[in-house]
């Protein structure tokens, strides 16, 4: 598995922005001008609200297509923060037609509260997060370690730890499968496939089709069943780099299943 890509600056546009606001603008306007998305949401505060029409909105160098806002009812609240997110992210998204993996999210602004809560609300579905800081200890305040200068800004780019973490979910991947819960499973690995590098995300294609095989046998479709399997195999079979593996183990039970199919 390749290694996340850290704290490396990055200038390429996204699609959709979501970034949490707070009492200054700079880093927002910093970002979604590097950035320069079509649709803007920001997380605020009814505090920071006015911000976008009075500072943020004026200040950029490009025209979004679209922008809306989330407001949370307490910025100090990490549980209101995450339902202000959970509740209304998602139907704006719908709205701008854009995919989760189009969206790109910024979690410098507003409370240390709602940069924790949109990391938690979006974790599992994003792959890209930005943060505003400095090059170097001269572009921030109070002796290199307060706010950053205005004029000192340099946008990173964060890959989402979920790609770390997603191994730890192959756990619960194992449970749904092992109890029959084939459509859940199938989720799981779809959804995880979306967020772990190159390589592993093939692999969990695979095993997304292979599950949906499995699925459509405990449905009684024999013939979904062994076209869905045979895929899933196909698929597995070039990143086997050993027969002893664990694909290539996984590539053999396949051939037992769809040997049996096929005799039906």
């Amino acid at each position: 598995m390749t290694e996340p890509q850290t704290h490396q600056p990055s200038h390429e546009p996204a699609r959709a922005v979501l970034l949490t606001v707070g009492g200054s603008p700079a880093p927002v306007i910093y970002s979604l001008n590097k950035q320069q998305p079509q649709f803007i949401c920001f997380f605020v505060t009814e505090e920071s609200k006015g911000l976008i029409s009075s500072a943020i909105l004026p200040a950029l160098t490009f025209h979004p297509q679209h922008h809306d806002w989330i407001v949370t009812p307490d910025g100090e609240s990490l549980s209101a923060c995450y339902r202000a997110l959970r509740d209304n992210l998602q139907s704006i998204l719908e709205k701008w037609e854009v995919g989760w993996g189009h969206l790109s999210v910024d979690y410098t602004g507003g409370t240390k509260v709602m940069s924790g809560a949109v990391l938690l609300a979006t974790v599992k579905r994003v792959s890209r997060y930005t943060y505003i800081g400095s090059a170097d200890p001269k572009g921030r305040a109070k002796s290199g370690v307060g706010v950053v200068l205005d004029g000192r800004e340099r946008i990173f780019t964060e890959t989402n730890p979920w790609k770390d973490m997603a191994e730890d979910e192959l756990p619960s991947l194992a449970l749904l499968f092992n109890h029959g819960q084939y459509g859940a499973a199938a989720n799981l690995a779809e959804q995880l496939r979306d967020l772990v590098p190159t390589k592993m995300s093939a692999i969990y294609s695979a095993a997304t089709e292979a599950i949906r095989g499995y699925r459509e046998w405990d449905r009684f479709n024999y013939k979904t069943a062994r076209n869905r399997l045979g895929q899933g195999r196909r698929d597995l079979v070039p990143y086997s780099i050993d027969k002893n593996d664990v694909l290539a183990q996984l590539a053999r039970k396949l051939d037992e299943h769809i040997d049996f199919l096929t005799r039906l």
